[in-house]
């Protein structure tokens, strides 16, 4: 290929590059992108000296003079919105440079343009598309500036040798030559930008909040969750494969299954239920780390069993927060958080948003539950959560046949629930017999429903039988991706399910009456493999590019942090297995009816006895804190030549890093003393005492202490587990 053919086609993969990432935002109409696109390939194929297909100098230079009255008419009567005029006015300057005789600044013009639209297209999209344009973008940048610099050097160049090697004549094997050349160089330094830029664009501090929530994309608002139930509309969600949520899950007990609560409804009438308690909303309080702080903590133990779930939330039509369990906190900067009188928990926006919430999932045991066997609850909740509309009274009856044997709230809960569960088909096509009550039509005429009327059944029946209930409405867990360790969320997985109450844990107990066929299955095919790796790259697109902000960064340091000190204690362990090892082979004679083996055997102990010296030197911080006993423990007594307050420093640094790994972090303000009175630990406490004395006090780090030290860490990190 020719150098000048070279340029020509490296310039306009840049300016294509450029369009197709504004184009692929779908804020660019058909028509412009059609257009533009058949302008880019005629002025392409017309690209030569003279061509008639030339605009002259004096119409590019009053076209734009000309367009300025249509902008206001594109902006108030043709696309009726800012962004469309701007990408419409883009492109109209693109197509005059295009079409006219071209100078160097012209082609500078051009990628000016380009570039201008990779911007636009970075504040219109979310979509991980984006990634491959810009680095398609960044490629072609590369390429075409070093070809152009090239281009405007040879014109300047007089000697007819470097004239033949740049244009070639007849010598096209150098010609090729140096064009290959150029494409591998431009291909080197791509990665290498790449590479550089990768570790600075997560180093660099970060200000904002992340996630965009300034971003002007054009996103689409997912309609379908509802802060009401109508028995009958969820059948048309139900049929939606669209991404609501991905959530990532740490510490939930194995095998468990989450349900995303958004609301919970108490009042029914006719066949929909609402929420009584909507009003009035006070603001949640943020504690002093910036966390939205829902319920007292009241111990380590407390803490430490919280199920923390990452959300990443699509635009919705309503604000509502979703969670698992009973939330004790929620840590997002992106929004404002209210809370109404029934505990729904409400954004300030309905844009597209990610937080972490901390919840607490664990509910008392099958026999406390059974155990209680008292109908008295207190006034507000049988006020709310009993009340009953006039209704047909079979339902009543029903709930009296169903429940007969069974003995407190929570068997007959159970006994409903286990017959709707068996007895009742599940189908999302319905067909209305008559134009009463929903409920008792499912029960009684259909005998088949989706969610919706499987809970709503439940709760009307437990409320005629005195067992406050409530409905609740949210999603479903989820299909599991295993390559993003995460729950992608759809609008099909809308689901609706029943609490029922209990005075004497005072706890809000879930029951699913819905049957199995109602709980979405999914598919393991090739395809699907497939899907979820793409999938799992979005979430990685979101989690680590679109919404890194300051939290992100900091959550991605410590996991560094820990992952290499779990590194260096791996090592430890690995160097010391292979001494014992070695030492054992030695010691039961290995090799010594040779003179070579002996001396083969003398030389690699006395290579690994010196590598293990230098490595104990080096780590000899580790060795001190992780308590190994016997030989290890005579060898660090003598590796321990430092100031009693160095040690005290590395003993409870360690400490400091066994908790963070539970997720236990020392804040700031806190003194040593408070911070041990928070974890509640009492050899966190004992540890923090040899600190002070030693760090603080002057007092010297004995045998007796660096024991007593070791076996503290080793029980905290046994409690911890």
């Amino acid at each position: 290929m020719a150098f000048d053919a070279y340029f020509k086609l490296s310039s306009y993969c840049l300016i294509a590059t450029g369009f197709i990432a504004l184009a692929l935002t779908g804020r660019v109409d058909l028509f412009s992108v059609v257009l533009y696109s058949g302008a880019l390939i005629w002025s392409y194929a017309s690209e030569r000296p003279r061509s008639k297909l030339r605009l002259p100098g004096l119409i590019t230079k009053l076209a734009p003079i000309l367009y300025l009255p249509i902008v206001p008419l594109d902006l108030y009567l043709l696309s009726r919105s800012p962004i469309s005029a701007l990408i419409h006015f883009t492109l109209f300057m693109s197509i005059l440079k295009l079409f006219q005789e071209k100078q160097d600044r012209d082609w500078l013009w051009l990628y000016v343009i380009a570039l201008f639209e990779i911007l636009l297209a970075a504040g219109l999209t979310l979509d991980q598309s984006f990634l491959a344009s810009i680095l398609a973008f960044g490629f072609f940048s590369i390429s075409t500036l070093a070809a152009f610099e090239i281009r405007k050097a040879r014109a300047q160049v007089n000697s007819i040798e470097k004239t033949e090697m740049l244009t070639g004549g007849p010598r096209s094997g150098r010609r090729l030559h140096s064009v290959r050349y150029l494409v591998g160089a431009s291909l080197a330094l791509m990665i290498l930008i790449t590479a550089l830029a990768m570790p600075i664009f997560f180093a660099l501090p970060r200000f904002g909040a992340g996630w965009l929530g300034q971003s002007f994309a054009n996103t689409q608002v997912l309609t379908g969750f509802s802060d009401t139930v109508k028995l009958g509309d969820v059948a048309r969600i139900k049929q939606d494969s669209r991404v609501v949520m991905r959530v990532r899950v740490e510490g939930a007990p194995q095998g468990a299954y989450l349900r995303w609560r958004g609301v919970t409804l108490d009042y029914y009438f006719n066949g929909r239920w609402i929420n009584s308690h909507s009003q009035p909303m006070t603001e949640a309080p943020r504690g002093r780390s910036g966390v939205f702080e829902l319920q007292t903590i009241q111990s380590v133990d407390d803490a430490l069993s919280a199920v923390k779930q990452t959300f990443y939330v699509e635009p919705l039509n309503r604000s509502n927060i979703f969670a698992a369990g009973k939330v004790l906190a929620i840590d997002s900067k992106n929004f404002d958080l209210y809370r109404d009188g029934a505990g729904t928990l409400i954004s300030s926006t309905t844009s597209r948003k990610s937080y972490i919430a901390y919840s607490d999932i664990s509910t008392p045991s099958e026999r406390e539950l059974a155990s209680e066997l008292s109908n008295s609850y207190p006034a507000d909740i049988s006020r709310t959560y009993l009340q009953l509309p006039t209704l047909d009274p079979r339902i009543g009856e029903l709930a009296r046949q169903i429940t007969a044997a069974a003995r407190g709230p929570y068997e007959k809960a159970r006994a409903i629930e286990r017959y709707l569960k068996t007895k009742y088909d599940y189908t999302l096509e319905l067909n209305r017999t008559d134009s009463g009550d929903p409920v008792a039509d499912f029960l009684f005429n259909t005998r088949a429903g989706h969610c919706e009327y499987f809970a709503s059944s439940m709760a009307l029946m437990l409320r005629s039988i005195g067992i406050p209930s409530r409905i609740v409405n949210g999603y479903q867990m989820g299909e599991y991706n295993m390559v993003g360790d995460l729950y992608t969320v759809r609008q099909k997985d809308a689901h609706s399910w029943v609490e029922a109450y209990f005075s004497r844990s005072d706890a809000w107990i879930e029951f699913d009456p819905t049957p199995a066929a109602g709980i979405n299955s999914y598919s393991d095919s090739y395809w699907s493999r497939l899907g979820k790796l793409a999938e799992a790259f979005e979430f990685f697109w979101l989690e680590y590019v679109v919404s890194f902000d300051a939290q992100e960064q900091i959550s991605l340091m410590r996991d560094i942090q820990i992952r290499a000190f779990n590194l260096r204690e791996a090592l430890v362990e690995i160097y010391q297995g292979l001494a014992v090892t070695l030492l054992g082979l030695v010691n039961r004679g290995w090799g010594r009816d040779g003179l070579l083996w002996r001396a083969v055997t003398g030389s690699a102990i006395l290579a690994l006895m010196l590598a293990a010296s230098l490595f104990l030197l080096w780590w000899r911080k580790q060795l001190i804190l992780t308590g190994y006993g016997g030989l290890w423990s005579w060898v660090v007594s003598l590796l321990r030549q430092r100031a009693p307050q160095q040690s005290a420093i590395i003993f409870y640094n360690q400490m400091l890093l066994m908790l963070l790994r539970r997720g236990i972090e020392r804040r700031a303000d806190q003194t040593p003393q408070e911070f041990a009175a928070q974890v509640g630990l009492p050899e966190v406490k004992e540890v923090t005492e040899i600190y002070n004395r030693t760090r603080f006090g002057q007092a010297s780090l004995s045998a007796l202490d660096l024991k007593r030290v070791q076996w503290l860490l080793r029980e905290i990190k046994r409690k911890l587990k």
